[in-house]
């Protein structure tokens, strides 16, 4: 089975990010596992194709504490630079966490709470 997943940060902390770090290791054994994301840390299954994907981050707007509009640019932009990035390839499922727009297969929505959009 060919499978993509979409994160925007790849790595084996957190908590996003390492729940796609573990479901693409685990699959990788059995299957082409592909893996869409701006940043990786921690590779460590050599089954595991990475895309990187360009996505817009603004330091100033970090700077100013202006959190939530960064926020709304990385996902923006991520979103179409990776729905354009694995339109025309042929995966069996096409997994994507949570912000993300667009026709996929699954959908795995982490959070939802206001704290977020402070940070």
């Amino acid at each position: 089975m060919k499978i993509a997943f979409l994160v925007r940060h790849y790595k084996k902390s957190g908590g996003i990010s390492r729940y796609v770090a573990e479901l693409a290791e685990g699959y990788a054994d059995n299957n082409e596992v592909h893996v869409f994301t701006s940043s990786q840390q921690d590779v460590g299954h050599p089954g595991v194709i990475f895309h990187r994907v360009p996505m817009l981050s603004f330091k100033l707007l970090k700077k100013l504490k202006k959190h939530p509009w960064n926020t709304l640019f990385e996902v923006l932009s991520f979103t179409l630079s990776s729905f354009f990035m694995i339109k025309y390839r042929d995966f069996d499922i096409v997994h994507i966490q949570g912000d993300f727009l667009g026709k996929f297969d699954v959908y795995t929505a982490h959070s939802c709470h206001k704290a977020w959009l402070d940070m």
